[in-house]
């Protein structure tokens, strides 16, 4: 008897679905040739994991066609899941290059099998019906997935409507206290002074006394539980349409109701406030005592939003000068009281010159690969400015640089950090360490015409390239003149520099005028990361900032972490990059080298597990 070859006994259509399914492996590198030559995958980092995932899927859909040839028997409920898995991976591609992917595998699968229909022979009538086959599947396919690309794409509308709602709600409430923010009651002050009959409405500012003693010994979070209870107790004893406000760390402000009211009744307003101040907190069984300090004024015609505050701010800062938990009134006279904010903002004109100012550096680290946290991570530095003062010793940031800013100092210590930054970090480069360097630019700096000079002027007398240099900017002046704005970011994207937008969900908050700027990150500001949960709004808010971000090709910095449970919740909602404590604080530029000479041995700054 005669054995007879397996082989020669299948039909020819049995042998040309598993020749096709054989050449799995050569389809999907004939996609990623085409799709390289199209332009879809650049050189833009992360295309070899891209291109894997794509030549993955086409493996696989390529051994489905095949054996669905040479069987009749369909893709399994399990290959279809990691299909479908595959196809999730590969949503960095915008739909038009999906469709371009998807349409240049169907095509290269169908040369193949016209290749290998002559490579055995087949008929042309077998050859053109299993040609049919795959493309009435592959066209049957595409409207399907066409079909999902609109479902899904319904969905992402009301998602982004009901983000964009929460934003706006942000835009204008503190998120730690849920009071109105800065922004909210200059609207509001605003609003009320335009109407003559608002002249004599009291405005009282709040300042908490020895706060930083609670966050020194009991904690932040202790801290922030003490400020979210004070918040609650000012808001439910203001009426409208008075206002209660948050607009620093433990500073309050208070719009009154009663234009009309006399000065006993405003009087006995700011005592009612600072005993509610002085009532204990109760916390964990544990009783916290605190004071205040409180400044009044009254609107007068003619006055701006920014004045009414400056006066109310003048006489609080009279009343912890008279040593606090008390009310002062703003008088003109008040001038003449030296406090220390006069005695800093004269001693502050000769800083720079008297080398009391100096740099400090904060790593900025990758949250691409995962894995322990070093040093290697670390592809910038921001440099931030300290003033140790000779006789009051550290003077903190949020202290001198609100004062430099009303002074009109801040442009003489923006160009001073610029300088000393990008020559540290062109020494840093010339020694073998190409890290970048970021740098504050203060409100208003943006819209002066010298910007471009300054920066074309410090790039070149440190030697730093361009691309090595990121620009930080707070949005809320930002966006007050966009034309001007935009002019003079894109001259200096046009030499390499970055451009990143500072504290991001305090201001303004919204991605949407991101698009006509050149801006590359946004940097979301360390309230919404300090005790973030899976469980809070926090974790919604800044979930729908990084998807809404990366939509617009936006890089994401997490601000502020301090914690690993934080470090892991950025990093699952996708944050790009972060800085925090965690990793370092902002440290002399002789410890940042020491931490970078650890890295380069192997030590790990931070193990995440």
């Amino acid at each position: 008897m005669v054995d007879l070859d397996p082989e020669r006994e299948r039909s020819p259509r049995a042998l040309l679905g598993s020749a096709l399914a054989d050449c799995a492996a050569e389809v999907a590198e004939g996609v990623l040739a085409r799709l390289r030559d199209k332009g879809l995958l650049g050189d833009w980092q992360g295309d070899r994991e891209l291109a894997e995932t794509i030549a993955r899927a086409d493996v696989e859909a390529t051994q489905v066609i095949g054996r669905w040839i040479e069987t009749g028997q369909g893709a399994s409920r399990q290959e279809m899941n990691r299909l479908k898995a595959l196809g999730a991976l590969i949503d960095q591609l915008s739909l038009s290059c999906l469709l371009q992917a998807y349409l240049t595998w169907r095509d290269v699968t169908i040369a193949v099998l016209e290749r290998e229909a002559a490579a055995i022979g087949a008929g042309e009538a077998l050859g053109a019906e299993v040609r049919s086959m795959v493309a009435r599947s592959c066209d049957v396919a595409l409207v399907r997935m066409a079909g999902e690309f609109d479902s899904e794409r319904k969905r992402l509308r009301l998602r982004l409507a009901a983000e964009q709602q929460k934003l706006a709600h942000l835009a204008l409430h503190d998120p730690l206290s849920g009071l109105a923010n800065r922004r909210h009651l200059a609207q509001r002050l605003e609003e009320v002074l335009g109407h003559g009959e608002q002249v004599g409405l009291p405005v009282y500012f709040i300042d908490l006394d020895g706060f930083k003693a609670v966050n020194d010994v009991l904690g932040h979070e202790s801290g922030d539980r003490l400020l979210r209870a004070l918040a609650s107790r000012l808001g439910g004893i203001v009426d409208p349409p008075g206002l209660a406000a948050r607009v620093g760390g433990d500073e309050f402000v208070v719009l009154g109701s009663d234009a009309d009211a006399d000065d006993d009744e405003v009087d006995g307003f700011a005592e009612q406030l600072l005993a509610e101040v002085r009532r204990p907190f109760q916390f964990g069984g544990r009783e916290i005592l605190v004071s205040a300090s409180l400044g009044i004024t009254r609107a007068s015609s003619q006055q701006r939003s920014q004045e009414l505050l400056a006066e109310a701010d003048k006489a609080m800062y009279l009343a912890k000068q008279r040593g606090g938990s008390r009310c002062e009134r703003f008088e003109p006279e008040i001038g003449r009281f030296v406090s220390r904010g006069a005695r800093l903002g004269q001693d502050l004109r000769a800083a720079i010159e008297r080398g009391e100012l100096a740099v400090v550096y904060q790593p900025i680290a990758s949250l691409a690969a995962g894995g322990p946290l070093t040093m290697a991570n670390v592809g910038s530095l921001e440099a931030l400015a300290r003033w140790h003062h000779p006789r009051l010793g550290p003077v903190p940031p949020s202290e001198f640089i609100p004062m430099a800013e009303r002074s009109g100092l801040i442009p003489e210590i923006d160009n001073w950090m610029l300088n000393a930054a990008t020559r540290q970090a062109a020494s840093w480069r010339e020694q073998g360490w190409l890290v970048g360097v970021a740098v504050n630019f203060s409100l208003g700096r943006v819209e002066e015409c010298d910007l471009e000079r300054s920066v074309r002027g410090a790039l070149a007398d440190s030697g730093l390239p361009g691309e090595a240099l990121t620009l930080e900017i707070t949005e809320s002046r930002l966006i007050e003149d966009l034309d001007a704005a935009l002019a003079s970011l894109l001259a200096l994207t046009e030499i390499g520099v970055r451009v990143a937008i500072d504290d991001f969900g305090v201001g303004y908050s919204s991605l949407s005028y991101l698009e006509a700027l050149p801006i590359g990150s946004i940097k979301v500001d360390r309230s919404f990361i300090h005790g973030l949960s899976p469980r809070s709004q926090k974790f919604e808010v800044l979930g729908a900032i990084v998807d809404l971000a990366h939509t617009l090709d936006l890089s994401v910095v997490a601000e502020g972490v301090e914690t690993e449970a934080e470090l892991h919740l950025v990093q699952h909602l996708r944050c790009d990059e972060m800085q925090g404590h965690l990793l370092s604080p902002a440290v002399p530029r002789e410890r940042i080298e020491e931490l970078h000479a650890g890295s380069s041995t192997g030590g790990p700054v931070l193990s995440v597990g």
